[in-house]
């Protein structure tokens, strides 16, 4: 198994095992996708289209949701458990960043989420949105007759303000894939650790 494939497989057999069907799409003229690889020209096209041809399959019920864009090395039973013992509509994994990375946008306090911006730059935020999420049905209630997309940031914001978006902190950082140097540093870190399995006999 390839880096790429070992990377593509672990979330989605999580999210398989737990009863979803989960479709994975490769960027045009990336890995097993046709045509000419052009950095942000034709994903977002590319990703729609994606999205509505799973809405119109048979096994589909018509509600699709989407992850991708960073490598997440981080614990998903874990996460899923801490969420269950929350007992909050939602939760967010975050990331203490400190701006290293990119521009911290998070505020965690005693393991709720009390602060998100991703846009104004507020100083005192520490950690960074780490791009895992967990919502119940209830926190989309109010958009549930709505037609038109919406940012999950408004969804969380929601969250925020009734005191329903419980935190979890990964320790390990995140690995954007949706650059050419994050790529690079995703595939230098799969091949270092694949390197380490064969000198243990693995």
């Amino acid at each position: 198994m390839t880096p790429e494939e070992q990377l593509r497989r672990n979330p989605a057999a999580y999210f398989a095992s737990r009863g979803y069907v989960v479709v994975l799409q490769d960027c045009r003229g990336r890995y097993n996708s046709e045509g000419t690889f052009y950095l942000d020209i034709n994903e977002g096209q590319d990703g729609y289209d994606t999205v509505e041809w799973a809405a119109r399959q048979q096994w589909s019920n018509g509600k699709v949701g989407t992850y991708g864009d960073s490598y997440l090395e981080c614990d998903y039973e874990a996460i899923e458990a801490s969420f269950r013992a929350s007992g909050k509509t939602g939760l967010m994994t975050v990331l203490r960043n400190d701006d290293r990375w990119d521009r911290s946008n998070v505020e965690l306090d005693r393991g709720r989420i009390v602060r998100y911006d991703k846009r104004s730059g507020e100083t005192g935020m520490h950690h960074i949105d780490y791009g895992l999420g967990i919502l119940t049905p209830a926190a989309f209630e109010p958009w549930q007759d709505d037609e038109q997309p919406f940012d999950l940031a408004v969804v969380y914001q929601r969250l925020i303000m009734n005191r329903e978006l419980a935190g979890f902190e990964v320790k390990e950082r995140f690995y954007e894939i949706g650059s050419l140097e994050g790529l690079e540093e995703t595939r230098a870190l799969l091949a270092a650790r694949s390197g380490e399995r064969h000198e243990d006999g693995g």
